[in-house]
């Protein structure tokens, strides 16, 4: 048998690009519908993908577009990609807590990790003095007045909705604090989360995002709306082990390549 240079190097090359395909880094998202795009229409509490639970009659979650607040049709801004977001809103102020989840597995085997988001806030109670946002250490609108707040964590899938204790909070990305400014316009947020994937291998995790309004004085409850939109949580993966039928290829490329070699060799 002959084989021509030709035949040779078409062998090995293909051997060399599956070994680099092997050792190719993948990009992924673990996020679905983090652009709120897909929804059960503008004013509507539905978000393909995520859960919504609502503790009271007032917040809840909504789709929301254009300029306008969904329910108490607050002025804003328009959401910062494609034309829907995901907002807290309420009427009137009345006291409440909404949570939005969704929950995934994480990969093995990540090699870098990273969580983004945008994020927009408006809160009607702004004292002259004092602090404008609460946080008293739960998300239970009931548990007490003076409970004004906005979250982004990463939880355990085992955590009750409204805990903020240490064991089930595995990661903050984002929260109110007393002073921040009322009216905030949305800002991006990135965090680096590849120790973070890398230490919770294999586990399933929950990413909250957690509104609470209950602040009433004589004049009234305030609200507090919260907006959330482009979240993003990419992973990239390095594969361990060629599969098998990579390594059947390869192994047929060399192959073919050191029988040439020989007879080239003994001619």
């Amino acid at each position: 048998m002959k084989l021509s240079r030709s035949i040779v190097m078409c062998a090995l090359m293909a051997a060399g690009m599956f070994a680099m395909s092997n050792a190719r880094v993948i990009a992924q998202e673990l996020v679905q519908n983090g652009g709120f795009e897909l929804n059960g229409g503008a004013g509507i509490s539905s978000l393909t993908n995520w859960n919504i639970v609502n503790y009271g009659t007032g917040t809840k979650w909504y789709a929301q577009t254009g300029n306008n607040s969904p329910i108490s049709n607050t002025f804003g801004v328009p959401p910062p990609g494609g034309s829907f977001a995901a907002m807290s809103d309420q009427l009137n102020g009345v006291p409440g807590t909404t949570i939005l989840y969704q929950d995934f597995a994480v990969p093995l085997n990540v090699s870098s990790a990273a969580v983004s988001f945008d994020r927009w806030i408006d809160n009607d109670y702004f004292p002259s003095d004092g602090p404008a946002f609460f946080n008293p250490g739960t998300l239970d609108y009931s548990v007490q007045d003076n409970n004004q707040q906005a979250r982004f964590d990463i939880v355990t899938t085992s955590a009750d909705l409204l805990s903020l204790a240490g064991g089930d909070v595995l990661f903050n990305l984002y929260f109110t604090q007393g002073f921040d400014q009322t009216t905030q316009g949305y800002d991006t947020y990135v965090n680096d989360m590849t120790g973070f994937l890398q230490s919770h291998a294999g586990e399933t995790l929950r990413i909250r995002l957690a509104e609470v309004n209950n602040v009433c004085d004589n004049q009234g409850c305030y609200g507090l709306r919260f907006g959330a939109d482009n979240v993003s949580f990419t992973y990239e993966q390095q594969a361990a082990v060629p599969e098998p039928s990579m390594l059947i290829l390869m192994t047929g490329g060399i192959g073919v390549g050191a029988v040439w070699i020989r007879r080239r060799r003994r001619g």
